[in-house]
């Protein structure tokens, strides 16, 4: 079980308990971030609560989903980069936990939550998901002062909500180990951790299907299977198979 802070919380709750990826929850929710974090979640007493999700901030729960890609796949994110200049294809690592560090003590927390003398609301993916997206109804939505807020006073207000309350994202820069050029890449964490639940996914398909096909088993039992077991039983079913093959 992982424990950690977030910045703002939900009432006096900043801290919360979650654990790492569940296959079973992976093979009957599928790859999508938002209905494996609230499985993830360790209810607690005074800790923050899957019911609590919806209504908190965005980088608080940006950096949940950062520590449950860390107990996960790991600190190591690695980057495929194309250079532009020469065609060169190579790899970027990083670490998460230095680089989430890094963004949240670059956060700045308002804690009066004040714009213009007039107070707004934080995004939350609750909101995000009822604007569905669009930046103008946004502003709007986060926006609570008792006039409207005035259109050439937007772009600066946007500015300030995305230093209070950011989402994980950045451009990883590294010189290209051809040509020397200063590649540019945009991580989204978010996105990566998609990206990384989708390929957990596929491979673990593979594995029910392998043994569904060879023991007849149903995918129930082989979820109840430690992954070790699994993955041994597999190799040996494969190595069987090249035998048999190289055999005739």
């Amino acid at each position: 079980m992982m424990t950690g802070h977030v910045i703002y919380g939900v009432g006096k709750r900043r801290s919360y308990s979650c654990r790492p990826l569940d296959e079973q929850a992976l093979f009957r929710q599928g790859a999508d971030p938002d209905r494996l974090m609230p499985l993830a979640i360790v209810q607690g007493e005074d800790s923050l609560s899957s019911e609590d999700l919806p209504e908190l901030p965005l980088i608080d729960y940006e950096l949940m989903l950062a520590h449950l890609y860390v107990g996960t796949f790991g600190a190591t994110i690695d980057q495929n980069v194309d250079c532009p200049d020469c065609g060169k294809k190579f790899s970027v690592a990083f670490s998460l936990n230095a680089w989430v560090g890094g963004v949240r003590r670059a956060v700045a927390p308002d804690e009066g939550r004040a714009f213009d003398g007039a107070p707004y609301a934080l995004p939350t993916w609750a909101i995000l998901k009822s604007v569905k997206r669009d930046r103008s109804a946004l502003a709007s939505r986060l926006w609570q002062g008792e006039t409207a807020l005035p259109p050439e006073r937007i772009a600066a207000f946007e500015a300030h909500v995305a230093r209070a309350c950011p989402i994980l994202a950045d451009d990883i820069e590294a010189p290209c180990p051809r040509c020397g050029e200063v590649v540019r890449k945009r991580f989204v964490l978010r996105n990566h951790l998609a990206s990384r639940l989708r390929t957990r996914l596929r491979a673990l398909l593979s594995d029910i299907h392998v043994l569904a096909s060879s023991y007849h088993w149903s995918a129930v039992d082989i979820l109840d299977l430690p992954r070790q077991t699994r993955v041994a039983l597999i190799d040996t079913i494969q190595l069987q198979r090249r035998r048999a093959h190289g055999s005739r």
